[in-house]
């Protein structure tokens, strides 16, 4: 009888840490929303806190490389959806020349052209292979 009490514990345990590293991942995808609309509002980078900080564009990539590319590796990065104005910022802040008169909407038709990246919301892009996998961000279809 107690090894059946204990065998019951232990599965019983092992069902509640699955539900509590569940909880844990939507709320650091709340976070993460949180830190982005914070960063939209004042126009400035957040601090990502859930992973040691934000990563910035590696030296190589400024000026030379091609502007998918560096979209790609801002939103690799940034390991979530990204706004095309919040994109276009960290690109600019990175040092990428971005041609034409409206540096955002280049950036958006980039985007649009590219098979790498997916619309996912209201002017939101993710990586393609990102919007594949669970995520706590509702994708538009």
């Amino acid at each position: 009888m107690a090894d059946y009490i204990v065998k019951r514990l232990k599965s019983d345990l092992a069902k509640a840490e699955e539900q509590v590293r569940h909880w844990q991942d939507i709320a650091d995808g709340f976070r993460k929303t949180i830190m982005f609309y914070e960063s939209a509002m004042s126009g400035v980078e957040a601090a990502d806190t859930t992973s040691g900080g934000v990563q910035m564009l590696p030296a190589a990539r400024k000026g030379g490389s091609k502007l998918p590319d560096a979209i790609y590796a801002v939103l690799r990065d940034a390991g979530m959806p990204l706004h095309f104005k919040v994109i276009t910022q960290r690109l600019l802040t990175q040092g990428v020349t971005i041609p034409g008169k409206d540096q955002s909407k280049n950036v958006g038709a980039h985007m649009s052209t590219d098979d790498r990246f997916k619309n996912v919301d209201r002017g939101m892009w993710a990586l393609a292979e990102q919007t594949k996998a669970a995520s706590p961000f509702p994708m538009a279809s």
